[in-house]
């Protein structure tokens, strides 16, 4: 597959994403549960924080690494965070991990990509 068409496919995941996070976090403003309401704005300021990754990094190819590297430092703040009993740091970073290991799962799903790349393709309506 090309560079440009990767970058597109990478570009409407991360959108997708963004659009997801920002859903959930408006959803549980008026919960009662702080800690739900964390979890979702964490994931809120990740999502930006991968965006901002990718418009300062004119090269996307190591963007996967990237994702992996993000996680095994957050299970590693996350153990950490239990270990000092941090609950605020453990939702943070749980959150974080969670949604860049979706993001994984999602753009290396063949299924996925594929119905993706279909779209790409399509000639806009």
């Amino acid at each position: 597959m090309d560079i440009a068409r990767e970058d597109r496919l990478l570009s409407m995941e991360l959108g997708t994403l963004s659009k997801e996070s920002i859903r959930r976090s408006q959803s549980v403003e008026e919960d009662d549960n702080k800690q739900r309401q964390l979890f979702a704005f964490a994931q809120v300021i990740g999502a930006r924080d991968l965006l901002q990754y990718l418009v300062d990094n004119e090269e996307w190819s190591d963007f996967g690494e990237f994702l992996e590297a993000i996680i095994e430092t957050e299970e590693s703040r996350y153990r950490e965070a239990c270990e000092n009993d941090d609950r605020q740091t453990m939702i943070i970073t749980m959150a974080h991990r969670r949604q860049c290991s979706r993001l994984v799962r999602r753009l290396t799903d063949p299924r996925r990509r594929q119905s993706l790349l279909a779209q790409l393709d399509s000639p806009a309506e």
